[in-house]
């Protein structure tokens, strides 16, 4: 096991079989070498457990009753909610051709046993999977770039919004902060699929303003920090885009338009302000969770002090 980099806990697998024989012995062989173990018996358990509990490892057998392992690995690797940088194992009951190894591969899988099933072989192959991610989880530390979608990450946002809430302050200007979610017109329940949704988050990227700073705070949710812009600057702003959107070339297939459902919070002096911009920034991604409809506020000035987040 590695221990180094993660003394304050062993590394968690997500272990994957509807064998509950299959499943002590690979829970004795992993338990017995330090790692912690989650269970999950079918592919809607295995796809809720990767999303909540960020495994460092998925190990899961190539066949279920109503689903292969190949299929969900493929919809895991296309999850915005799964880390790409999580090594999944497929583990097959059987031999494997070479058309299934590259099927398993090209679903992006890190590896494909076959039996005879090597548990010291496998366990060697786990240390070296979770180096590598250890590695990227380094750089991701650091680093202030998303790289799904090349937007801000919540470290880019935190560097870029002192860079701005300082000059605001300065010249005792306005500054806003917007949260947004994009969601179909007709089907806000709906969720978008994860390319159309950073592809919408690009062209909301190139129709923000050269001096706003974009970047992504969730799995489906996204933040503007605009200087210069007070509560109506960023309804206009959020309407703008909108409108823009529902004008381009960033349209649901079927015909359905996109919507931005939104929060925002803003100041016309952030001088006089006692809130810091990410304090901003938490505010509007509350009123955009709080809010039932696809509007909703949190103003905040230096005159009247923080009010609860509305929906509009």
């Amino acid at each position: 096991m590695l221990t180094d980099d993660k003394p304050w806990r062993p590394f968690v697998v997500l272990l994957a079989t509807e064998s509950e024989l299959n499943g002590r012995a690979w829970r004795s062989v992993l338990e017995s070498n330090g790692y912690a173990v989650i269970d999950a018996d079918s592919p809607a358990r295995i796809l809720e457990l990767a999303r909540e509990q960020a495994p460092d490892v998925v190990v899961l057998d190539t066949t279920f009753s109503d689903r292969s392992g190949v299929d969900i690995c493929r919809q895991l690797s296309g999850d915005p909610g799964f880390d790409l940088a999580t090594p999944i194992v497929l583990i097959a009951s059987h031999g494997t051709s070479r058309a299934q190894r590259l099927e398993a591969y090209g679903s992006g899988a890190w590896e494909l046993c076959s039996p005879p099933l090597d548990g010291s072989a496998l366990l060697l192959k786990l240390q070296v999977f979770l180096r590598a991610k250890q590695a990227v989880d380094r750089t991701r530390d650091t680093s202030l770039i998303d790289a799904a979608t090349g937007l801000y990450n919540a470290n880019g946002l935190r560097h870029r919004a002192r860079e701005l809430a300082a000059e605001a302050s300065r010249h005792s200007e306005p500054l806003a902060c917007i949260a947004f979610t994009p969601m179909r017109a007709e089907r806000p329940e709906e969720e978008l699929d994860t390319s159309l949704l950073f592809r919408v988050a690009d062209r909301c990227r190139r129709l923000a303003r050269g001096s706003d700073v974009m970047g992504r705070i969730g799995t489906r949710e996204f933040a503007l920090i605009a200087p210069a812009t007070d509560a109506g600057g960023a309804v206009r702003m959020i309407d703008r885009i909108e409108e823009q959107l529902s004008a381009g070339s960033a349209v649901v297939s079927d015909g359905d338009s996109i919507r931005l459902r939104a929060g925002y919070c803003a100041t016309p002096n952030f001088a006089e302000f006692a809130l810091g911009p990410m304090d901003m920034l938490v505010r509007a991604s509350a009123a955009l969770h709080d809010s039932r409809g696809p509007r909703a506020h949190a103003r905040l000035d230096g005159q009247d002090g923080p009010s609860s987040p509305n929906a509009s």
